[in-house]
Formats: C-alpha cells, sequence, structure tokens
C-alpha cells in the first residue's frame, strides 16, 4: 500500500542511525570508542546545537559526517534534494599571505563556481569583510577569520552547515557578530549542526540541542518548549492570604510557595484570567516571570544529575 505524503511535513535532511568510530592505537594495543552507535536526525531549517563534555565525541561525529573520518558501522542518509554540505571547523586553515578575496576565489574555482569573482564579492560582503578584501588574511583577528571561514563555506550554496566551536576563543564583540551571522542562516532554512561549549550562545540561536557523552547520545531535546503548560513564577510585595486559593482555583499546580513568592505550573490560557483575578483580590504583585529552561539547566541535569534553578 502507498501512502500519500504530507507536503506539509518537515522533510529529514540528513539521518544518522548506529554510527560507531573506535580508534586503536596499535603500540599498545587498546581501543577508544569515539563513537557509540549514535543515531538522530535533523529536519529541514533545524538549527541544533551538539553539546557534551571535552573528548564526548562532537568533533569525530561532525567529521564522519562529512567523510574527514571513516566510520566503523552505521548510515549517513543524506536527503536527496540536499545540493550540498557546508562545513566550517574549529580553526579554519587559509593562504595567510594571501589575501581574503583571493583565499575565496581559490575555493571559488576548485568548486567549478560561475562568476566566482562576483560571488566572492558578495559572500565578503554579506558577512562583514567589505573593505578588507585586500588585507592579508595574517592580520586578521580570530573573529575576522571565523567570519571569512563563514563566508568560504556559504559560496557554494550549502542547506546543511556543519560547525565545530564557532564561538571559541572569540571576544565578545566577534561572538556577538558570529551569532548575528548564524541567526541570518537560520533565516534562510538551512540545517545547521553546531557544536559549541558555549551554552548561552546555544540558547540564542539553536531550537534543538544533542546531548553527547562518550561517544554515545544521551538526548535530543527541543529548546524552547511548545507545551501548552508553562511554569511561572510570582513575586510579591507581600500576601494577603488569598493568593493560594485564586491559583488553585485556576487549576494550576503550586510548585513552590513562601511569604513573597510562588512558582506554579499553568496552562499558558489561563494566565489572564490568573492575573485579573489576583489583582482583583488586590494582591500586591510585584514581578512575574515565565521560567524556561536554559541550555545550562538541562545540561546540569544531564551531566551533573542538578535540577534547573
Amino acid at each position: 500500500m502507498v501512502q500519500a505524503v504530507d507536503p506539509s511535513a518537515p522533510k529529514t535532511m540528513i539521518e544518522c542511525r548506529g554510527i560507531s568510530k573506535v580508534y586503536r592505537n596499535v603500540l599498545f594495543k587498546d581501543e577508544i570508542t569515539a563513537l557509540d552507535k549514535v543515531s538522530f536526525s535533523l529536519e529541514d531549517g533545524e538549527i541544533c546545537g551538539l553539546v557534551g563534555p571535552n573528548g564526548a565525541g562532537k568533533s569525530t561525529l561532525i567529521k564522519v559526517i562529512l567523510g574527514i573520518e571513516p566510520r566503523m558501522q552505521g548510515e549517513i542518509i543524506v536527503s536527496s534534494e540536499s545540493k550540498n554540505i557546508g562545513y566550517v571547523p574549529e580553526k579554519p586553515i587559509f593562504f595567510e599571505d594571501e589575501d581574503a578575496f583571493h583565499n575565496l576565489l581559490y575555493f571559488a574555482r576548485l568548486a567549478g563556481l560561475s562568476d566566482p569573482e562576483m560571488k566572492c564579492q558578495e559572500s565578503l560582503i554579506e558577512f562583514g569583510l567589505a573593505g578588507r578584501e585586500k588585507s592579508l588574511v595574517s592580520t586578521f583577528s580570530k573573529g575576522m577569520k571565523q567570519r571569512l571561514a563563514i563566508a568560504r563555506c556559504m559560496l557554494s550554496e550549502p542547506d546543511i552547515i556543519m560547525m565545530d566551536e564557532p564561538f571559541s576563543g572569540l571576544d565578545p564583540t566577534a561572538v556577538i557578530e558570529i551569532r548575528g551571522h548564524l541567526q541570518e542562516l537560520s533565516g534562510h532554512g538551512l540545517t545547521v549542526l553546531l557544536s559549541s561549549h558555549e551554552l548561552g550562545e546555544i540558547d540564542k540561536v539553536c531550537e534543538t540541542i544533542i546531548f553527547i557523552d562518550k561517544g554515545k547520545v544521551i538526548k535530543k531535546v527541543a529548546l524552547h518548549s511548545t507545551s501548552p503548560r508553562i511554569r511561572v513564577k510570582i513575586s510579591y510585595l507581600n500576601m494577603n492570604g488569598r493568593e493560594l486559593d485564586i491559583v488553585k482555583g485556576l487549576g494550576a499546580a503550586v510548585l513552590s510557595n513562601n511569604d513573597l513568592e510562588m512558582m506554579i505550573e499553568i496552562e499558558k490560557e489561563k494566565m489572564p484570567a490568573l492575573f485579573r483575578a489576583l489583582v482583583s483580590a488586590d494582591a500586591n504583585i510585584l514581578e512575574s516571570r515565565i521560567m524556561t529552561k536554559t541550555t545550562e539547566d538541562i545540561y546540569t541535569e544531564v551531566f551533573m544529575g542538578g535540577g534547573a534553578r
């Protein structure tokens, strides 16, 4: 029986099934398992963070997907609709004694792009390097080199991009600039797998996170929950004793409660009614805040056994 395909359903752009990788030390006759039956998929337009401790297998996984490192087991399935896969390594290498334009031009011609000169100029402008096209790469800061690496990656118009530690070693200004470029890429519908130790930046640019440790995928989570229920912290200047009954009367779960602060879980659609009722009851509300889990919260739960703040 042929099943109809829902045209609105998200398309899987890349899927890993049971990927394993072992490094063998011939001298000492031991083995290091870098990847252990790793399986996950990325949908069209998904920006996914790859997070884990040092040595978890993040860089190895990216290199195996790209074919830089051979895998021992498993399948990597790339959508037939994908034209190219781009790569931005943690430490991009350039011809340091050449200028930015000719560095890009070399790769554009190597890729057989049509009108390579124009595409190089456009890419330099798009990634904030206009006016520096004739500057030697040896004079560039790490942030500028990272922008140049992204510009080089985008020359062939990939629809899937692998990025290894794009924020590593950058100063705050460069981090903000690179983050802006990544947010622009997400607006173009690109599928991105991005490894990083900068958990705050993962929060800002990623929709999903894959947590990996000792070569195994621990879990994949959606960073921004679509649940109809939310956690809200309500702070009061003082409490008159009626607040708790009002909250419970609207079906909210009270997670914690003290003289000046209350943490509740409630359906989103009931929030306006809750605050109308509290105000009508002369509740002295000082502040209310929706409590969302950050990447750091989830990392703490996964790797350190702690609860979310």
